[in-house]
């Protein structure tokens, strides 16, 4: 990372970065400290779910390795209000009051689980009651062993479209991306309630062109 000044981001992410080994993660985390004070990367992103399906599995030394960290931002992993009970939402009060995390939450639209207006409108209402900002509602990857998740982008579309215009400004941070093939960025699906949108195609940022079906 000091050769390359680029570069001034890092996320952690999956597996699960808060279900590695405490001295693993440590040198870590206390690397990317120092690296902050050096001026060297600005920023720090965490991705996890261990709060969500298993938040006995988050110990003390959690939040205050986190703590090391400037502005550390936690990627919540999240996709139904169900989620979100007492013994997680404490979990996540700690990351935020002795941790000083930032927790942005990150929904993948799964067919079944959350394809739902009134599921996702609960669910973003949630968060951000509860200081969890939605920050992405990702299609889901159209992978072998989850197609059948798999929301018709399409209809997803059409549920945004609804459900946007029920979010307050504080709760509409959140964006309907397209995690695009090969790794080249997250395409913003516009919103196109306000404006006339062609959803036929969209292109990544390599410019190459996908169809929408």
């Amino acid at each position: 990372l000091r050769s390359r000044p680029e570069i001034n981001e890092v996320i952690l992410s999956g597996g699960d970065p808060l279900t590695a080994p405490r001295p693993y993660l440590e040198k870590i985390i206390n690397g990317l400290a120092e690296l902050q004070k050096e001026g060297v990367i600005d920023l720090v992103r965490l991705g996890t779910r261990l709060p969500i399906h298993n938040p006995g599995g988050v110990e003390s030394w959690h939040y205050e390795i986190l703590a090391k960290l400037k502005n550390p931002y936690l990627m919540l992993h999240v996709n139904h209000p169900l989620e979100l009970t007492e013994e997680a939402l404490s979990v996540l009060e700690k990351f935020r009051k002795i941790g000083g995390a930032t927790i942005l939450g990150q929904t993948v639209f799964l067919k079944g689980v959350n394809d739902d207006l009134r599921v996702l409108h609960d669910l973003f209402v949630t968060m951000a009651k509860e200081g969890i900002r939605p920050y992405y509602l990702i299609q889901n990857d159209a992978v072998y062993w989850a197609k059948h998740f798999t929301v018709p982008m399409k209809r997803a579309i059409k549920i945004w479209e609804k459900l946007r215009p029920m979010l307050s400004g504080i709760v509409a941070t959140a964006r309907l991306v397209i995690d695009v093939p090969h790794g080249y960025g997250k395409v913003v699906v516009p919103e196109g309630e306000g404006w006339e949108v062609n959803y036929g195609h969209y292109f990544d940022f390599k410019g190459e062109r996908f169809e929408i079906t």
